[in-house]
Protein backbone atom coordinates (compact mmCIF):
# COMPACT_ATOMS: atom_id res chain seq x y z
CA UNK A 1 0.00 0.00 0.00
CA UNK A 2 2.99 2.46 0.47
CA UNK A 3 4.89 1.54 -2.63
CA UNK A 4 2.81 3.96 -4.84
CA UNK A 5 2.98 6.92 -2.70
CA UNK A 6 7.10 6.25 -2.63
CA UNK A 7 6.90 5.94 -6.68
CA UNK A 8 5.10 9.19 -7.09
CA UNK A 9 7.44 11.03 -5.19
CA UNK A 10 10.09 9.89 -6.90
CA UNK A 11 8.74 10.80 -10.48
CA UNK A 12 7.83 14.02 -8.91
CA UNK A 13 11.44 14.45 -7.83
CA UNK A 14 12.94 13.38 -11.46
CA UNK A 15 10.39 16.30 -13.35
CA UNK A 16 11.44 18.73 -10.85
CA UNK A 17 15.04 17.56 -11.60
CA UNK A 18 14.11 17.74 -15.39
CA UNK A 19 12.67 21.21 -15.76
CA UNK A 20 15.72 22.52 -13.52
CA UNK A 21 18.17 21.01 -16.05
CA UNK A 22 15.68 22.89 -18.94
CA UNK A 23 16.08 26.08 -17.01
CA UNK A 24 19.92 25.88 -16.28
CA UNK A 25 20.41 25.45 -20.28
CA UNK A 26 18.71 28.98 -21.29
CA UNK A 27 20.45 31.65 -20.90
CA UNK A 28 19.67 33.97 -17.76
CA UNK A 29 18.56 36.61 -19.23
CA UNK A 30 16.01 34.23 -21.30
CA UNK A 31 14.97 33.07 -17.74
CA UNK A 32 14.33 36.35 -16.23
CA UNK A 33 12.38 37.12 -19.96
CA UNK A 34 9.98 34.18 -19.49
CA UNK A 35 9.36 34.62 -15.84
CA UNK A 36 8.22 38.27 -15.97
CA UNK A 37 6.19 37.45 -19.25
CA UNK A 38 4.66 35.01 -17.73
CA UNK A 39 3.88 36.86 -14.28
CA UNK A 40 2.03 39.14 -16.66
CA UNK A 41 -0.25 36.86 -18.30
CA UNK A 42 1.37 37.28 -21.74
CA UNK A 43 3.17 34.04 -22.46
CA UNK A 44 0.62 30.85 -21.50
CA UNK A 45 1.56 27.33 -21.32
CA UNK A 46 2.68 27.24 -24.71
CA UNK A 47 5.34 29.85 -24.78
CA UNK A 48 7.53 27.97 -22.46
CA UNK A 49 8.21 25.13 -24.92
CA UNK A 50 8.56 27.49 -27.35
CA UNK A 51 11.46 29.40 -25.56
CA UNK A 52 12.52 26.14 -25.78
CA UNK A 53 12.22 25.07 -29.20
CA UNK A 54 12.88 28.60 -30.46
CA UNK A 55 16.35 30.56 -29.38
CA UNK A 56 15.31 33.62 -31.58
CA UNK A 57 11.75 34.12 -29.72
CA UNK A 58 13.65 33.77 -26.48
CA UNK A 59 16.28 36.75 -27.70
CA UNK A 60 12.67 38.89 -28.32
CA UNK A 61 11.30 37.99 -25.06
CA UNK A 62 14.50 39.06 -23.17
CA UNK A 63 14.36 42.70 -25.84
CA UNK A 64 11.13 43.15 -24.52
CA UNK A 65 10.88 42.07 -21.57
CA UNK A 66 11.90 45.62 -19.87
CA UNK A 67 8.44 46.85 -21.69
CA UNK A 68 5.22 45.42 -21.09
CA UNK A 69 3.58 47.65 -23.61
CA UNK A 70 3.54 46.57 -27.40
CA UNK A 71 5.62 47.82 -30.42
CA UNK A 72 3.12 49.51 -32.55
CA UNK A 73 4.70 51.42 -35.73
CA UNK A 74 4.75 54.89 -36.48
CA UNK A 75 2.54 56.05 -38.93
CA UNK A 76 4.62 57.83 -42.20
CA UNK A 77 5.14 61.76 -42.03
CA UNK A 78 2.98 63.45 -44.29
CA UNK A 79 5.19 66.00 -46.18
CA UNK A 80 3.11 69.42 -47.19
CA UNK A 81 4.59 70.21 -50.38
CA UNK A 82 5.05 73.81 -51.77
CA UNK A 83 3.08 73.56 -54.86
CA UNK A 84 2.48 77.44 -55.29
CA UNK A 85 4.86 78.32 -57.84
CA UNK A 86 6.97 80.75 -56.12
CA UNK A 87 9.67 80.28 -53.60
CA UNK A 88 9.74 78.00 -50.30
CA UNK A 89 7.68 79.26 -47.10
CA UNK A 90 9.72 80.77 -44.69
CA UNK A 91 10.89 78.42 -41.74
CA UNK A 92 7.66 78.32 -38.82
CA UNK A 93 5.05 80.01 -41.58
CA UNK A 94 2.34 77.45 -43.47
CA UNK A 95 3.08 76.50 -46.86
CA UNK A 96 0.43 77.52 -49.38
CA UNK A 97 -0.98 75.15 -51.85
CA UNK A 98 -1.54 72.19 -49.39
CA UNK A 99 -3.50 69.14 -50.42
CA UNK A 100 -6.49 70.49 -48.10
CA UNK A 101 -6.60 72.95 -51.02
CA UNK A 102 -10.43 73.98 -52.02
CA UNK A 103 -11.88 76.74 -54.05
CA UNK A 104 -15.10 76.61 -52.64
CA UNK A 105 -13.93 77.52 -49.02
CA UNK A 106 -13.09 80.96 -48.35
CA UNK A 107 -12.26 82.24 -44.55
CA UNK A 108 -11.92 86.18 -43.68
CA UNK A 109 -10.21 87.40 -40.75
CA UNK A 110 -10.09 91.33 -42.14
CA UNK A 111 -12.34 93.32 -40.51
CA UNK A 112 -14.34 90.42 -38.94
CA UNK A 113 -14.29 86.26 -39.04
CA UNK A 114 -16.24 84.67 -41.63
CA UNK A 115 -16.27 81.43 -43.69
CA UNK A 116 -17.83 81.10 -46.94
CA UNK A 117 -18.71 77.65 -49.08
CA UNK A 118 -19.72 77.53 -52.25
CA UNK A 119 -20.66 81.23 -52.35
CA UNK A 120 -23.02 80.74 -49.23
CA UNK A 121 -21.99 82.49 -45.46
CA UNK A 122 -21.28 79.76 -43.03
CA UNK A 123 -22.78 80.22 -39.43
CA UNK A 124 -20.24 80.49 -37.13
CA UNK A 125 -22.19 81.63 -33.81
CA UNK A 126 -21.48 83.35 -30.84
CA UNK A 127 -18.33 85.73 -30.46
CA UNK A 128 -16.68 82.88 -28.48
CA UNK A 129 -16.66 80.83 -31.40
CA UNK A 130 -15.59 83.30 -34.03
CA UNK A 131 -12.83 83.89 -32.15
CA UNK A 132 -11.63 80.80 -31.78
CA UNK A 133 -11.68 80.28 -35.58
CA UNK A 134 -9.82 83.46 -36.14
CA UNK A 135 -7.06 82.26 -33.89
CA UNK A 136 -6.99 79.07 -35.83
CA UNK A 137 -7.11 80.76 -39.09
CA UNK A 138 -4.21 83.22 -37.56
CA UNK A 139 -2.29 80.10 -36.99
CA UNK A 140 -3.34 78.21 -39.64
CA UNK A 141 -1.36 74.60 -40.24
CA UNK A 142 -0.30 74.72 -36.38
CA UNK A 143 -1.00 74.25 -33.39
CA UNK A 144 -2.66 76.43 -30.81
CA UNK A 145 -2.08 75.26 -27.32
CA UNK A 146 -5.28 74.62 -25.20
CA UNK A 147 -3.76 76.80 -22.49
CA UNK A 148 -3.01 79.24 -24.56
CA UNK A 149 -6.57 79.58 -25.27
CA UNK A 150 -7.86 80.03 -22.11
CA UNK A 151 -5.97 82.32 -21.09
CA UNK A 152 -7.19 84.37 -24.09
CA UNK A 153 -11.28 83.89 -23.45
CA UNK A 154 -10.66 83.83 -19.34
CA UNK A 155 -7.58 85.35 -18.65
CA UNK A 156 -5.81 84.18 -15.00
CA UNK A 157 -8.57 83.23 -13.37
CA UNK A 158 -10.19 80.88 -15.56
CA UNK A 159 -13.56 79.27 -14.35
CA UNK A 160 -13.27 75.41 -13.36
CA UNK A 161 -15.63 74.44 -16.51
CA UNK A 162 -13.46 76.56 -18.90
CA UNK A 163 -12.09 73.39 -20.58
CA UNK A 164 -15.63 71.64 -21.16
CA UNK A 165 -16.67 74.89 -22.21
CA UNK A 166 -14.19 75.37 -24.76
CA UNK A 167 -14.51 71.75 -25.82
CA UNK A 168 -17.91 72.85 -26.66
CA UNK A 169 -16.54 75.68 -28.84
CA UNK A 170 -14.52 73.27 -30.95
CA UNK A 171 -17.77 70.92 -31.25
CA UNK A 172 -20.10 73.83 -32.74
CA UNK A 173 -16.82 74.82 -34.81
CA UNK A 174 -16.83 71.13 -36.16
CA UNK A 175 -20.27 71.08 -36.93
CA UNK A 176 -20.17 74.46 -38.92
CA UNK A 177 -17.16 73.27 -41.02
CA UNK A 178 -18.77 69.58 -41.65
CA UNK A 179 -18.10 68.99 -45.05
CA UNK A 180 -16.33 71.81 -46.30
CA UNK A 181 -12.70 69.98 -46.95
CA UNK A 182 -11.26 72.14 -43.35
CA UNK A 183 -10.44 69.52 -40.58
CA UNK A 184 -10.61 71.39 -36.74
CA UNK A 185 -8.21 68.54 -35.43
CA UNK A 186 -6.80 68.11 -31.69
CA UNK A 187 -3.27 67.68 -31.96
CA UNK A 188 -1.62 66.69 -28.11
CA UNK A 189 -2.92 69.79 -25.32
CA UNK A 190 -4.13 71.46 -28.47
CA UNK A 191 -6.16 72.41 -31.50
CA UNK A 192 -5.00 72.85 -35.02
CA UNK A 193 -7.29 74.02 -38.22
CA UNK A 194 -6.18 72.46 -42.02
CA UNK A 195 -6.69 74.25 -44.56
CA UNK A 196 -5.30 75.47 -47.79
CA UNK A 197 -3.21 79.04 -46.32
CA UNK A 198 -4.51 80.53 -50.00
CA UNK A 199 -8.33 80.42 -48.69
CA UNK A 200 -7.38 82.61 -45.90
CA UNK A 201 -7.93 86.43 -47.01
CA UNK A 202 -4.73 87.41 -44.15
CA UNK A 203 -2.01 84.52 -45.63
CA UNK A 204 -3.09 85.36 -49.12
CA UNK A 205 -2.57 88.98 -48.82
CA UNK A 206 0.97 88.05 -47.00
CA UNK A 207 1.54 85.39 -49.52
CA UNK A 208 0.95 88.43 -52.73
CA UNK A 209 2.98 90.27 -50.95
CA UNK A 210 5.87 87.93 -50.63
CA UNK A 211 5.73 86.98 -54.48
CA UNK A 212 6.15 90.89 -55.33
CA UNK A 213 9.38 90.51 -53.95
CA UNK A 214 10.74 88.08 -56.20
CA UNK A 215 8.90 89.00 -59.48
CA UNK A 216 10.97 90.38 -62.21
CA UNK A 217 8.62 92.10 -63.80
CA UNK A 218 8.10 95.39 -62.12
CA UNK A 219 4.30 95.55 -63.53
CA UNK A 220 3.30 92.67 -62.54
CA UNK A 221 5.15 93.07 -59.12
CA UNK A 222 2.81 96.17 -58.84
CA UNK A 223 -0.46 94.50 -59.76
CA UNK A 224 0.42 91.86 -56.83
CA UNK A 225 1.07 94.06 -54.39
CA UNK A 226 -2.43 96.16 -54.87
CA UNK A 227 -4.31 92.78 -55.05
CA UNK A 228 -2.78 92.21 -51.53
CA UNK A 229 -3.34 95.62 -50.34
CA UNK A 230 -6.93 95.61 -51.32
CA UNK A 231 -7.78 92.45 -49.13
CA UNK A 232 -6.34 93.80 -46.22
CA UNK A 233 -9.35 96.87 -45.85
CA UNK A 234 -10.07 96.09 -42.20
CA UNK A 235 -7.93 95.54 -38.99
CA UNK A 236 -7.55 91.49 -38.23
CA UNK A 237 -10.61 90.08 -36.09
CA UNK A 238 -11.98 93.72 -36.34
CA UNK A 239 -15.35 92.20 -34.80
CA UNK A 240 -13.86 90.64 -31.55
CA UNK A 241 -13.82 92.82 -28.61
CA UNK A 242 -11.04 90.76 -27.05
CA UNK A 243 -7.33 92.48 -26.06
CA UNK A 244 -5.26 88.98 -25.53
CA UNK A 245 -6.82 87.64 -28.66
CA UNK A 246 -5.38 91.24 -30.58
CA UNK A 247 -1.89 90.65 -28.25
CA UNK A 248 -2.10 86.95 -30.14
CA UNK A 249 -2.35 88.04 -33.20
CA UNK A 250 0.28 91.09 -33.19
CA UNK A 251 2.43 88.52 -32.34
CA UNK A 252 1.95 86.08 -34.22
CA UNK A 253 1.37 87.99 -38.30
CA UNK A 254 2.17 91.62 -36.94
CA UNK A 255 5.60 91.53 -38.62
CA UNK A 256 4.28 89.91 -41.81
CA UNK A 257 2.28 92.92 -42.09
CA UNK A 258 4.23 95.54 -40.99
CA UNK A 259 6.66 94.24 -43.98
CA UNK A 260 3.72 94.11 -46.32
CA UNK A 261 2.77 98.39 -45.01
CA UNK A 262 6.75 98.96 -45.63
CA UNK A 263 6.42 97.29 -49.19
CA UNK A 264 3.01 99.51 -50.31
CA UNK A 265 4.98 102.31 -48.92
CA UNK A 266 8.10 102.28 -51.13
CA UNK A 267 6.07 101.54 -53.92
CA UNK A 268 3.87 104.79 -53.75
CA UNK A 269 7.38 106.82 -53.05
CA UNK A 270 8.67 105.50 -56.20
CA UNK A 271 5.05 106.63 -57.85
CA UNK A 272 5.72 110.15 -56.73
CA UNK A 273 9.07 110.12 -57.63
Amino acid sequence: MQVQPARRHRENQGGTERRRRRQAALPRACRLAVRRLRSRRRLGCHGWFLSLLCPQWTKLCARSASSSLRQVPLPPVTVRPNISGTHPARKGQPAMGTVHSTKLLRFGVFGGVEAIYAGEPLDLGRERDRCLLGLLLVNVNRVVTIDTLIQVFWGDRPPRSARSQLKNAVLRLRRALEGTGAALRTVGSGYELEVDPLSVDLHRAIHLGRRSQYEPSPVVAADLLEMAMSLWHSPVLGDIDNERAHEIVRCTIGPDLDALRQLSETQDMDRVA
